[in-house]
C-alpha cells in the first residue's frame, strides 16, 4: 500500500502536526484534489473515498503528479466528522456529489 493512504488509526496524529487542511468527501477520481495540490503544493489535502476503483484512479494520478501534499483515506467520512477529528483544523471542506 503506498503512503498516500492514510489508516485509521494514524489520522489524529497526522491531523493534529497540521495548522490546517484541506479536506474533499467523495472525491471520486481525484480529478479535483489533484488540481488542488497542484494549484497550491503548500496546502496539505485529504481526499474521502470508498470505491476502491475510484481510488486506484486517484492514487495514479496522484503518484504521476509526485504530490507530496495528499492523503487518501478509503473510508466513509461520517465517522471521522463525527468522532471531530477535523473540526478545528479544516480550513476548507468540498462536497461536489453527495
Amino acid at each position: 500500500m503506498s503512503d498516500i493512504y492514510l489508516h485509521w488509526k494514524n489520522v489524529r496524529n497526522f491531523i493534529m502536526e497540521l495548522d490546517e487542511v484541506f479536506v474533499e468527501i467523495g472525491a471520486g477520481n481525484g480529478h479535483f484534489i489533484v488540481e488542488m495540490a497542484r494549484k497550491f503544493p503548500t496546502r496539505k489535502f485529504i481526499a474521502f473515498e470508498y470505491d476502491n476503483k475510484r481510488v486506484k484512479k486517484m492514487e495514479k494520478k496522484i503518484l504521476q503528479n509526485n504530490l507530496l501534499n495528499v492523503k487518501i483515506i478509503k473510508d466513509n467520512a461520517l465517522w471521522y466528522l463525527s468522532a471531530g477529528l477535523f473540526h478545528s483544523k479544516i480550513k476548507e471542506m468540498y462536497i461536489f456529489f453527495p
